[in-house]
């Protein structure tokens, strides 16, 4: 088969949950003989050059980089508030990416297109035109849920209607978009479920993230004592909302039960919530060079999110090097580890202060965890086996 991907950011380097999502997939289709290539919008504020894309990536998946400015512009954002359309997909709409989107299927046949995430769904309307590639939405979040969550968070009166029209919006625009494809490749069962419950007709499969465990043959630090961490982009605002909210509430209670507990922060775009990260015994890193050397130097992994959709990949790939997990409902969203046997689950700032204290204090729950942690990880997530029921979804309908 020959497929093209459609990427809302460039795929590049794989060091957050998008572009690793994303570069599983070209990467394990590539492995079993099929042709992929890349075409990506090139956000300013992810912004790659091409010339820094390695050599043997553009040998592999021939990219074509599109820039784009997404930010959230003060005057166009006011306008969009008299119109019905939705703010956040109209941000990635581009007259370039659409004109070098017709150049190359005018240039080359694909059996499939897959559109990775929502934001590259706009886009669907020119390969309909100019290909007969079967079209696959390959969803990486139930994009109006996280907006969903993001409004019920907030206080300020004025934000909470401004986002909850944004919300009604995207939910609108996403319950029509999904109908229009052939067929959708959900990241979790849980996102699954959420599609059909919006309308969703089409075949619809689940296909999870799969990780390349060989990045498990290599010796890695030992863990230094009495340490949590943190990693995640931080211009994402899931993950800004959840490290605040562990910050402001549940720190403190920790701190005063172990004083001597550190907490590590890593990530890329801190500097603009710096000043909030200033707490006792809390380390900032910023971006670190090698994310599982991190990941292997500390204890106890802490992913505090209120509200998100899809899968976090950093927490896979934790349980894959036998990390113990703290986290909420939310953030084990579509994993399906289970409480207090492969991962602890915690969603006030109380609970979520004892489950630290219970790990902290007994060594031999820490280390079954841990171990059953690793077996779930390699056992579900193995891109191998993960590859494979997507090209049979794939082929399905090739057949038709």
């Amino acid at each position: 088969m020959k497929i093209l991907q459609l990427c809302s950011r460039v795929p590049y380097p794989h060091k957050d949950g998008y572009s690793i999502a994303v570069n599983a997939i070209s990467k394990g289709l590539d492995k079993a003989g099929h042709e992929v290539r890349i075409m990506s919008l090139n956000t300013l504020q992810h912004h790659v050059n091409y010339d820094d894309l390695p050599q043997d990536y553009i040998n592999e998946f021939k990219p074509i980089l599109v820039d784009i400015d997404t930010f959230v512009r003060p005057v166009p954002a006011f306008l969009n508030i008299f119109s019905n359309k939705s703010y956040n997909v109209v941000r990635f709409i581009s007259k370039n990416f659409k004109e070098e989107l017709f150049e190359l299927l005018s240039n080359e046949n694909f059996d499939i297109v897959q559109f990775d995430s929502l934001f590259t769904t706009p886009y669907l309307e020119t390969v309909r035109k100019y290909s007969k590639a079967k079209a696959i939405l390959r969803a990486h979040n139930v994009e109006n849920l996280i907006w969903d969550r993001r409004t019920t968070q907030e206080k300020n009166p004025i934000r909470k209607w401004y986002l909850k029209l944004l919300s009604e919006r995207l939910r609108k625009y996403e319950g029509k978009i999904i109908n229009q494809f052939d067929g959708i490749a959900a990241i979790s069962d849980i996102d699954k479920k959420y599609l059909i419950e919006m309308g969703c007709k089409l075949p619809i499969d689940t296909v999870p993230i799969g990780i390349d465990f060989n990045f498990l043959n290599r010796k890695f630090p030992e863990p230094e004592p009495q340490t949590l961490f943190f990693i995640g982009i931080l211009d994402w605002m899931p993950n800004v909302d959840g490290l605040l909210w562990f910050l402001n509430d549940v720190w403190h209670i920790v701190h005063e039960r172990f004083p001597n507990v550190k907490f590590y922060i890593a990530g890329r775009h801190y500097e603009k919530i710096a000043a909030k990260l200033d707490y006792p015994n809390v380390i900032v890193l910023g971006e670190v060079e090698d994310a599982y050397d991190y990941i292997s130097s500390k204890e106890i992994m802490l992913v505090p999110l209120r509200y998100a959709s899809g899968t976090r990949v950093k927490i896979i790939e934790a349980l894959a090097l036998g990390k113990l997990i703290i986290t909420t409902s939310v953030g084990v969203e579509g994993i399906e580890a289970v409480h207090s046997e492969n991962i602890m689950i915690a969603d006030t700032p109380l609970t979520f202060a004892d489950s630290i204290s219970r790990c902290l204090r007994e060594p031999d729950l820490c280390k079954n965890i841990s171990n059953n942690a690793r077996k779930f990880a390699q056992e579900r997530f193995n891109n191998d086996i993960i590859i494979d029921n997507l090209i049979r979804f794939y082929k399905s309908f090739l057949s038709q």
